[in-house]
């Protein structure tokens, strides 16, 4: 940690005629994501997401109608760590979002038991994580309502001292070169969720995009640009978020 100090007074510099990321975001709701990934039975996990297709998806999509949810879908691991399937709902109340979620599972459970028996014992381990939008190019409120097929997502280990480094780096002074990549369309969207309940991942930062190779090289862009014009900062943010796991996601489902 000795370094760090120094290293937070080369970024207090830039970032003093900027808004604090909470600010920018009062003019819509905080998305609020609920999402849960599984640890599964790689052998067995299409079926799992089959019974999320045929059993979840008319659930869920009672709640989509009611307005409790505004968006949700089901992830199904590529390439990266032990995930093998996950699932999130996306609204901006969070009471509602957790009602839905709970519903969800209970009505599953209950109409559908031996599906959803099925499902947990393909799946039988699980980890939980509430996310709340810190930045991102689609307006808050369109996050996740039209995805494409395939997803890169960063999970960063920080440290809650100085982890809002990594935020205000992203909105004050990182999101035009990843906006670039969007506008270029190597990325359909980027987006920065912040923990609000879960394990150790802090942030998340989410590229969507038709492929993975174009992913991985809008990825390859951003960080060569983001070295070049940064290197101090870099190293700032490096060290308030000094760990991370990645995973190349397909996007199974998402709606609406």
């Amino acid at each position: 940690m000795k370094h760090v100090i120094p290293a937070l007074a080369l970024v207090a510099v830039p970032l003093l005629s900027h808004e604090p990321v909470a600010a920018q975001q009062q003019a819509q709701p905080t998305p609020i994501v609920s999402a849960t990934y599984f640890y599964c039975d790689a052998g067995r996990a299409d079926r799992a997401s089959e019974i999320v297709r045929t059993v979840l998806a008319p659930i869920t999509q009672k709640h989509m109608d009611a307005g409790q949810i505004s968006a949700w879908g089901l992830l199904a691991h590529n390439t990266g760590g032990k995930w093998r399937r996950a699932i999130y709902y996306i609204g901006t109340d969070r009471a509602a979002v957790a009602a839905a979620r709970d519903s969800i599972v209970s009505e599953a459970a209950t109409s559908h038991a031996k599906e959803a028996a099925e499902f947990n014992s393909i799946c039988p381990s699980h980890d939980d994580y509430i996310w709340t939008r810190a930045a991102g190019s689609q307006p808050a409120g369109q996050l996740a309502t039209a995805r494409p097929r395939a997803s890169l997502s960063t999970y960063q280990v920080c440290h809650e001292a100085t982890e809002g480094i990594y935020d205000e780096v992203m909105t004050s002074l990182y999101a035009p070169i990843y906006d670039r990549q969007v506008k270029a369309g190597r990325i359909s969207s980027w987006t920065v969720l912040s923990h609000f309940i879960g394990g150790k991942y802090r942030r998340l930062l989410v590229m969507d995009g038709s492929d993975f190779e174009s992913i991985l090289a809008a990825r390859d862009s951003i960080i060569a640009d983001t070295q070049a014009k940064y290197p101090a900062i870099g190293a700032a943010v490096s060290e308030a978020c000094d760990g991370h796991t990645d995973y190349l996601w397909d996007i199974e489902m998402s709606r609406p």
